[in-house]
């Protein structure tokens, strides 16, 4: 099953990353944010949920889950 999800662009970066947790998904999508701030974002996935697979696709290539 796949869920998208839309956040406020004014919800912070741990907010978001509870949010996450929460969910505990075996898989996480990255789609947009700068560089720096998706690479954080990554690493903290991972380090909460070390079995969730943690995707950031290069913007306008198609993925398959």
């Amino acid at each position: 099953e796949i869920q998208q999800f839309q956040f406020s662009a004014h919800a912070s970066r741990e907010s978001l990353l509870r949010y996450v947790a929460r969910l505990a998904p075996k898989k996480v999508v990255l789609v947009h944010g700068d560089p720096p701030a998706v690479a954080w974002m990554r690493a903290q996935i991972t380090a909460a949920l070390p079995g969730a697979e943690v995707i950031v696709p290069t913007p306008g290539v198609e993925i398959e889950l």
